[in-house]
């Protein structure tokens, strides 16, 4: 069987699962509650591209995780909107914003967030990253900790990296995470790979966006992800293992750990450190698995507005 192939059946295999979650994990909203502006800018030589909906400051930004796009917000997003101005970031190799070969270390993402915020204007914002983008964020917050008000945690990659399972066997990641890549041959093959994706449910026009702002159609009608294959690499490989624990005490400001009901991300033993690094974060539960964002948006929407309200 190809890895692809592979990848669809460990997709598949956990549906039982999560259609079993509780909370209010699987339902969506039956229509777009506001569309966002699109729009990109040029920062560090590349361009930037951000989806707004227009609300009222302080801004509230969203990063993705790998392999996704700002539109993996969306849902939640629109449940602020137009309480709260939010922008969800598009970052390097992702969705419509620059993707080069390389520059994929958190210290160059870092890099990045800091100049797009500074082309925006953004002086202080609050900030909410999920998975890689957790990470991101955690990363970014510690080296710049008066730009960010309050950190929200959505499932993040851990601040030591993997955990000692996925340490031992880096090829879990790895196929997980091909079933989202492709390439697909054509069109018929992409879309078909799309409404198989447990997440991806159900295939409305959020999904369909988020699956088509991951991948660029080829001059021969092959569908091919936009982050490029050595960029994937150099993230799993060493931007998503890097340990930034003793970074995490510049977190002085409010931190929300959000930790689905099915979840790899943290051990008991990883969890003991990010706790004991961050005696003052605030932990909550919520049904899903690591989608959560995208697959439970009502719940994520209300805990995050407690948090930052």
């Amino acid at each position: 069987m190809s890895i692809l192939g592979m990848s669809a059946v460990f997709h598949r295999s956990i549906q039982p699962l999560t259609r079993h979650l509780g909370g209010r994990h699987g339902q969506i909203p039956a229509h777009p509650l506001s569309s966002p502006d699109s729009y990109s800018v040029a920062a560090r030589d590349l361009s930037f591209h951000i989806l707004e909906w227009t609300g009222s400051d302080p801004p509230l930004v969203f990063f993705h995780g790998l392999n996704n796009n700002a539109w993996s917000w969306a849902r939640v997003a629109s449940l602020f909107a137009p309480k709260r101005r939010i922008l969800a970031l598009d970052s390097r190799g992702h969705g419509h914003t620059a993707a080069p070969a390389s520059g994929y270390s958190l210290e160059d993402t870092t890099q990045d967030i800091k100049a797009v915020f500074d082309t925006l204007g953004l002086d202080t914002v609050d900030l909410a990253g999920h998975s890689w983008g957790g990470k991101v964020a955690m990363h970014f917050t510690c080296t710049h900790p008066t730009r960010v008000h309050r950190l929200a945690l959505a499932d993040p990659v851990p601040p030591a990296g993997f955990n000692r399972l996925l340490q031992a066997f880096p090829g879990l990641i790895s196929l997980a995470l091909r079933a989202e890549r492709g390439p697909f041959p054509n069109h018929q093959a992409w879309e078909k790979a799309g409404k198989r994706l447990v997440y991806l449910q159900p295939w409305d026009a959020w999904d369909q966006k988020l699956w088509s702002a991951a991948f660029r159609q080829t001059a021969h009608g092959a569908y091919h992800h936009v982050l490029p294959e050595s960029a994937f690499q150099e993230i799993i490989l060493h931007a998503l293992q890097q340990d930034i624990t003793d970074k995490l005490g510049a977190l002085r400001m409010p931190v929300l750990l959000m930790r689905p009901t099915l979840t790899l991300s943290f051990f008991p033993g990883e969890l003991r450190s990010f706790r004991k690094a961050l005696p003052h974060r605030i932990e909550k539960r919520i049904a899903g698995d690591h989608t959560f964002i995208h697959t439970n948006p009502f719940d994520t929407h209300d805990i995050l507005q407690k948090f930052f309200s």
